[in-house]
């Protein structure tokens, strides 16, 4: 999961550039792998022994997981429009 973190950013850009399709998978995939990064983040939190600690992992896990909903939410409304400068 963390290698397609690492290498979905590269094909989110090529789609950018070359297809809404690839831009539009390249979203959603990486933003499924994050969010499952996030949920494992947050599964773990529960092996903490500082309350304080748990809940600040807690709170970004699920910060980061709107924010990929967010996301993909964002683009899968808008697939074919041209962003960009």
């Amino acid at each position: 999961m963390v290698a397609l973190v690492v290498f979905l950013p590269f094909i989110l850009a090529a789609g950018f550039v070359f297809s809404s399709t690839l831009k539009l998978v390249a979203v959603l995939a990486l933003s499924a792998s994050v969010t499952g990064l996030a949920l494992a983040q947050l599964w773990l939190s529960n092996t903490l022994g500082s309350r304080t600690a748990r809940g600040f992992l807690r709170v970004s896990a699920v910060a980061v997981i709107a924010g990929m909903v967010l996301a993909a939410a964002t683009n899968w409304g808008t697939p074919s429009a041209k962003t960009g400068f």
